[in-house]
């Protein structure tokens, strides 16, 4: 990785399968036996890296990840499009450097501490099944 690819904000890596934000797994090596090695893994929810920053695993566009109020999955938002009068999400930074999003029906502008993001649409398959 070279210094670009780094989040501006914070340093992390924005791959967030590669970020050392990201919780450790559950799962530890254990030395069961000389030259038997086991693991003790638990089936705890392993917290996401706070980190918005991050590119598509297809296109590789650099994009930003958002959470809807009240839903898990994150919307892609291309990071260049901050502000963009096509934006259809208002984007907001919470204090634990986490983004959040809400759609903007037609006519709707952002509220104070908001701004305008499209949502990225990749075109090429995915290459790890999954958007980010």
């Amino acid at each position: 990785m070279t210094g670009e690819d780094r989040c501006a904000g914070c340093g992390h890596a924005p791959h967030r399968d590669l970020c050392r934000a990201k919780a450790p797994s559950g799962c530890v090596p254990l030395d069961m036996a000389p030259g038997v090695t086991g693991f003790a893994c638990y089936r705890g929810a392993r917290p996401p890296c706070p980190c918005p920053h991050g590119w598509c695993h297809s296109c590789r566009a650099p994009v930003l990840g958002a959470a809807p109020a009240g839903q898990d999955e994150e919307v892609d938002i291309d990071r260049d499009s901050a502000g963009a009068p096509a934006g259809t999400w208002a984007v907001r930074a919470l204090p634990d450097t986490s983004l959040a999003c809400r759609p903007l029906r037609a006519g709707e502008e952002p509220r104070a501490g908001e701004w305008r993001g499209t949502e990225h649409h990749c075109t090429t398959p995915a290459a790890s099944g999954r958007a980010r």
